[in-house]
């Protein structure tokens, strides 16, 4: 009787610390749907021609929306955006102290010199790790963009369809920041962003 107790409470352990270490990590979310005058203190745009207008950050020419704090492993970011002409939406995570880029996911909506096309590309540093030539945006309709994280796994997603995807086999990233930026061809182009979403670990 003495020999079961002590398996069963070996095996009680067993299951416990096992549970511990495959516990899902909480999450924290950050919404910004651009309802107030300002943007959230969390955040910073980087061109003064970006300003909140009826419920969007709203502006013209190029520009980022930054989000200020260090992040840390997964992550899922969602957000609407709309250009007037031909532009590029790029997410991009940047090393927090050289300032140089991690990754870029960009869905591009204008002729891209090296992809010889309008495509969508995952770039890790200055090189092209995933190419999808079937996916695109254009101008003068919403789209709704999303980019995950998880691991050492990147996916990228254009009104809820999957496009370009990697496997990190040498996983360098620890802390980064994250920025949403719009590459446009002329500095009177409109752009818009909205319904911002961010899903972070704690």
């Amino acid at each position: 009787m003495r020999v079961c107790l002590i398996s069963l409470v070996a095996v009680v352990l067993a299951l416990s610390f096992s549970r511990a270490l495959t516990a899902p990590k909480e999450k924290k979310i950050v919404t910004v749907d651009f309802s107030t005058r300002r943007v959230p203190s969390d955040w910073r745009v980087t061109t003064k021609k970006w300003k909140i207008d009826q419920g969007e950050l709203r502006g013209e020419g190029s520009g980022a929306l930054e989000y200020k704090k260090k992040l840390k492993g997964d992550f899922t970011l969602s957000f609407d955006g709309w250009t007037e002409e031909k532009a590029n939406i790029e997410i991009v995570l940047v090393d927090p102290k050289s300032k140089e880029c991690f990754f870029c996911f960009a869905f591009l909506g204008s002729y891209h010199r090296v992809l010889d096309g309008v495509k969508s590309a995952i770039l890790k540093g200055n090189r092209f790790v995933s190419v999808d030539p079937r996916m695109w945006i254009f101008p003068g309709r919403d789209f709704s963009f999303e980019v995950r994280r998880a691991r050492n796994q990147y996916q990228m997603f254009l009104d809820g369809l999957a496009g370009p995807a990697f496997t990190d086999p040498d996983p360098e990233m620890e802390e980064f920041l994250l920025k949403i930026s719009a590459s446009t061809g002329d500095k009177k182009e409109s752009v818009s962003l909205d319904n911002v979403r961010l899903v972070v670990e704690k």
